[in-house]
């Protein structure tokens, strides 16, 4: 179960108007929401609550206070169930180091990735700056840095890879698997996908590559998504090539 917004918050918002974190009455709803939620559903038998999608550009210690806040109140209703929680910066790789020292083995690191952005949000027509851009992959790595530089588009990564590829994934989701380590506790990637503006070749070469990063760090998924929402891999911008995409969910 998975909190995707709520009062003062947002995450497709303007960050600056995600103001739960400082506001005490918005903190005190969104507590009392899991904590209505947890008693509701506390006698299923497998479920997980991830307290919030994909916390924007907040500063980690004022997610870290209320994510620690909630996490108290609800083992108070569900002493054993599994807590998901993520990072800043839309549940970055780079994020979940600034997470506080879980309370409990029953905490569990989720991250999305998204990663080349470029190539997966091709043609997004939610993110303005990138709506026209078309790119392939793997491709070639300085094509994909002089596009970020040039349209000043967030490129993670992109500065210290010596090329485009599985490599490249895998030295990104590396920095989540480490924090989890650290932390001793699981971790899960919760959202990863390619955009239906993306060539379908690639969008496979793609699937494949974090297939395989995925099962060589051992780490759990959940596509986003199983159909419509520009996402959908049974929609039909992927039926060509859905059932080898399907091998490598």
């Amino acid at each position: 179960m998975d909190l995707h917004k709520t009062k003062g918050f947002s995450f497709d918002n303007n960050p600056n108007d995600n103001i739960m974190f400082e506001d005490a009455n918005f903190r005190n709803r969104f507590i009392s929401l899991w904590k209505n939620l947890a008693s509701r559903y506390s006698k299923v038998d497998i479920i997980a609550f991830e307290l919030l999608n994909e916390i924007a550009r907040i500063d980690a210690d004022l997610w870290n206070s209320l994510a620690t806040e909630a996490i108290k109140e609800l083992r108070k209703i569900v002493p054993d169930k599994k807590i998901i929680i993520g990072g800043t910066l839309w549940n970055s790789v780079h994020t979940l180091s600034q997470l506080d020292v879980p309370l409990d083995e029953n905490i569990v690191y989720t991250f999305h990735f998204y990663e080349p952005f470029l190539f997966t949000h091709q043609g997004a027509y939610w993110q303005p700056i990138i709506s026209n851009i078309s790119m392939c992959y793997p491709g070639d790595i300085n094509d994909y840095r002089a596009c970020s530089n040039k349209i000043q588009c967030f490129g993670s990564g992109l500065d210290n890879a010596d090329k485009m590829g599985k490599e490249f994934m895998e030295t990104l989701i590396i920095e989540a698997t480490e924090a989890a380590d650290k932390a001793g506790v699981p971790i899960y990637c919760g959202e990863y996908g390619i955009i239906d503006k993306a060539n379908i070749d690639d969008t496979l070469n793609w699937y494949q590559d974090i297939y395989n990063v995925f099962e060589k760090l051992g780490i759990g998924r959940a596509a986003w998504t199983y159909k419509k929402v520009d996402f959908g891999i049974i929609d039909e911008h992927y039926s060509s090539r859905r059932n080898e995409i399907i091998k490598c969910l």
